[in-house]
C-alpha cells in the first residue's frame, strides 16, 4: 500500500519518475493482456480441432459398425451356402473387437488431453483475471496518488499566494 509524502524540493522530480515507471509498467501489461487473448483463441481453436477429430473418429465407428452388418450378412448368406460360419465368426469377431477397442483408446487418449487442456486453460484465464483485478487496482492507487499529489500542488500554491499577499501588505 502506498502512504502519501509530502513532496518538496527534489523529492518532487524522483516522484515524477517513479509515475513516468509506473505508466511505462502500465502500458506493457495491456500487451501482456493481448498475448494471453491470442492464446486463449489459439487454444479454442484447438479445442475445436479436436472435437472435429472426435467427429472424424465417431463417423469411423459407424462406418465400421456399418462395415460389420454387412460381414454379418455375408457370414448369413455364407452359412445358408454351407461355408464355415465359424471361422469367418470368429474372424469377423476378433475385427470388431480390435477396432472397436483401437478406437476406444484413441477416443480415451482424445478426451484426457482435451480435460487436460482445459484445465490448464482455465488456470490461465483464472491468472488473467487475477492479472486484470491487479491492474485495476494499480490503476485506482495512481488516480488517487494523483489526485493527491495535485490537492498537494494546488495547497501549497495557495500557502504561498497567502505568504506572499501578507509579505506585501506588511509592507
Amino acid at each position: 500500500m502506498y502512504v502519501p509524502v509530502q513532496i518538496t524540493g527534489n523529492m518532487a522530480f524522483s516522484d515524477k519518475s517513479r509515475k513516468v515507471n509506473e505508466e511505462k509498467e502500465l502500458e506493457r501489461d495491456p500487451q501482456i493482456l493481448k498475448e494471453r487473448e491470442v492464446k486463449f483463441r489459439e487454444t479454442i481453436k484447438y479445442l475445436h480441432d479436436i472435437t472435429a477429430h472426435a467427429s472424424e473418429s465417431d463417423r469411423k465407428i459407424e462406418r465400421l459398425e456399418a462395415e460389420l452388418s454387412c460381414l454379418k450378412e455375408k457370414v448369413a448368406l455364407c452359412q445358408r451356402e454351407h461355408c464355415d460360419a465359424n471361422v469367418m465368426k470368429n474372424q469377423l469377431e476378433t475385427v470388431r473387437q480390435n477396432t472397436a477397442e483401437s478406437e476406444r483408446k484413441k477416443m480415451k487418449d482424445t478426451m484426457q488431453r482435451v480435460t487436460s487442456y482445459s484445465k490448464a486453460q482455465k488456470k490461465e484465464k483464472d491468472q488473467a483475471l487475477r492479472d486484470v483485478a491487479s491492474l485495476r487496482d494499480k490503476i485506482a492507487a495512481l488516480k488517487k496518488l494523483s489526485a493527491e499529489t495535485q490537492k498537494r500542488q494546488l495547497d501549497e500554491q495557495k500557502q504561498q499566494q497567502q505568504q506572499r499577499q501578507h509579505t506585501d501588505n506588511g509592507n
